[in-house]
This record gives C-alpha cells, sequence and structure tokens, in this order.
C-alpha cells in the first residue's frame, strides 16, 4: 500500500474541511466526530470478510490507531514550533534490537484530562455497563514491563478472545490510512488523540453485542499503550509528511 500524501488536497477532503469549519460554529468538536466515524468505517472495511468482523481485532486495531494518534500529534506539534524532537520523550533499544519511545509526554496524552484517549473509552465502557476498569498506572506500567518481549503487542486477554497479529507494515499502513482525517478535520495536532479515542469509543459501543466491554476497554488500551511506543514511519518513500522517519536519539 502506498499512501498518497497530497490526500488531505484532494476535493474531497477540501469539502470535508469547508463542512467542519462552518459546524464548528454550532460544535466545536464536529470535525473530529465526523472524522472518527469515517475513520471507523475505514477500518470495519478493511478489516470485514466473508465472516464478517473480528471484534477482538477491531477493538485491537482502534486502539493501535489510538496510540498513534498520541505519538504523530507530539510529534507534529514539535515540527510546527520547529523542533527535532520532543521534550522528555526518548527512545531506547532493547536487547533484541527493537526501538521504542517512552516518556511522561506519550502517557499524559494518552490517558490525561477531559477527552483523553483514555477518558473517552472508560465512558464508553461505563454506558456499556461496566464501571470498574483497571487501573491505570498499572496498566502503563505493564506496558513498560513488556518492552522486548514477546508479550509487547498482544492484549493481556484470556487466549480465546487475542486477536489477530498485526505486522510492522500493516500497523504503519492503519496509520497512514487515518492520518489525512486528523489533518483534515481536526484544527490542531493536540485534536488527533480526541479523534483517535473518538474512534475506539465508537467501535466499542459497536462490538459490546458480542464482546464484553471489560475485555474491549482492554483490548484497546493494551493495544494503545504499545503503539505509543513504536516509532511512526514516513507514509511515503523518501517522503514528506509531518512523521519522519527516525526519532532523534
Amino acid at each position: 500500500m502506498r499512501v498518497d500524501r497530497d490526500a488531505p488536497n484532494l476535493p474531497a477532503f477540501a469539502a470535508l474541511r469547508t463542512w467542519i469549519a462552518q459546524e464548528r460554529a454550532k460544535d466545536p468538536l464536529a470535525g473530529p466526530k465526523l472524522g472518527s466515524q469515517i475513520a471507523l468505517d475505514k477500518l470495519v472495511e478493511r478489516l470485514t470478510t466473508d465472516r464478517g468482523v473480528h471484534a477482538e481485532t477491531l477493538m485491537a486495531r482502534a486502539g493501535v490507531v489510538m496510540g498513534q494518534s498520541v505519538q504523530a500529534s507530539l510529534w507534529a506539534e514539535a515540527l510546527e514550533a520547529g523542533q527535532t524532537r520532543v521534550q522528555e520523550v526518548r527512545e531506547v533499544c532493547c536487547e533484541n534490537g527493537s526501538r521504542y519511545l517512552v516518556g511522561d509526554p506519550l502517557n499524559r496524552r494518552l490517558t490525561e484530562g477531559y477527552g483523553s484517549p483514555w477518558e473517552l473509552l472508560k465512558e464508553a465502557a461505563r454506558q456499556e455497563g461496566h464501571e470498574d476498569v483497571p487501573n491505570r498506572d498499572e496498566m502503563l506500567l505493564d506496558g513498560i514491563r513488556r518492552l522486548g518481549t514477546p508479550a509487547f503487542g498482544v492484549p493481556r486477554v484470556p487466549e480465546a478472545h487475542i486477536p489477530q497479529a498485526l505486522d510492522r507494515e500493516e500497523r504503519q499502513e492503519f496509520w497512514w490510512l487515518i492520518q489525512p482525517l486528523c489533518e483534515s478535520c481536526c484544527s490542531a495536532p493536540e485534536e488527533w488523540p480526541l479523534l483517535g479515542g473518538l474512534i475506539a469509543a465508537r467501535a466499542l459501543r459497536l462490538v459490546t453485542s458480542h464482546l464484553d466491554p471489560a475485555l474491549a476497554f482492554q483490548l484497546a488500551m493494551d493495544s494503545a499503550i504499545d503503539a505509543a511506543k513504536i516509532p511512526l514511519e514516513p507514509a511515503a518513500e523518501g517522503g514528506a509528511g509531518p512523521i519522519p522517519g527516525r526519532w532523534p536519539s
């Protein structure tokens, strides 16, 4: 899959931005709301087989996009400010050669504050009857423990509910699919995680007839916590775009 980096400039995206600009006067979140619905439709379309959509895999993929939106938003803000790195975020290399990003800005943007992906998903789970979400700090700490191990990237759910495996290329492709929507539907990069959180919240409501909301929450958040740590890559060879190929060390 090769993503067209000019996608946000296509007529359809221009019309989308015009409509959102008009609607923001009535609803400041009109852009992220619409973008999240379009994005979820795209995810469902990509995951649909002749047997339908695997609920666990949909939640995990939505979580991956949620985590990627956090990392990408920090990168975009840094680049807009003329910076070459995000303060307090560093790259670590494990013994197996895998590279990850760690730092409080990733965790804060993912889990803290009204409108954070964590709060959006938590509220969606509550509305579906699940009040007792896991401990946030413990989930974040467990994400650190999994770095460089076979457990990394595998949500902590019963074996019968493990989602389909996601390779590196497919993981990147999901973000390249969603990023043009973030750019077109959000007023600033800081809204990208809001859009990502709304994708996962919508997905949770969609799957609860087949999947317990507690499991749906765990699938999405574990996936998001891990995905936020995997360095994003450019959308085209040699290319362009707000996401550099390597996070400066």
